[in-house]
């Protein structure tokens, strides 16, 4: 057998035993607020060592099964963030976060639906 040949085998035998170290993928719903028609849900997703993580907010009808998304994701924010969510009205929900900066916001919707999604200046990028 050739070294490069030999070289590449043991390349691949260690790629796939490093498979089996690789983090799972975690995702927790932190809470949920709920209008008439609507719940919104606060959700952090890790992905392992090598990230910071994420803070998520989704907003589906309540008819509307949950599912790994936990609908339509309005807010995405790196790291572990404390984001208050509350509703104002029954098509209206207001997103805050105190020690958040605009540079940590990945995502923002201002509109999903019916509803209208107003940010606290913290978590204004627009």
């Amino acid at each position: 057998m050739k070294i490069g040949s030999l070289a590449k085998i043991v390349v691949m035998l260690l790629s796939i035993s490093m498979l089996g170290c690789l983090p799972v993928s975690s995702n927790v719903v932190v809470g949920h607020v709920e209008s008439a028609e609507y719940t919104a849900t606060l959700s952090k997703r890790n992905s392992g060592a090598m990230s910071k993580g994420s803070t998520l907010v989704s907003v589906r009808a309540k008819g509307v099964p949950d599912d790994s998304t936990h609908g339509l994701i309005v807010l995405g924010v790196t790291g572990d963030k404390p984001i208050e969510m509350r509703w104002t009205g029954p098509y209206n929900l207001v997103l805050s976060c105190q020690p958040c900066a605009p540079q940590d916001v990945n995502f923002e919707a201002v509109r999903a639906g019916d509803i209208t999604i107003s940010y606290g200046e913290t978590l204004r990028i627009r």
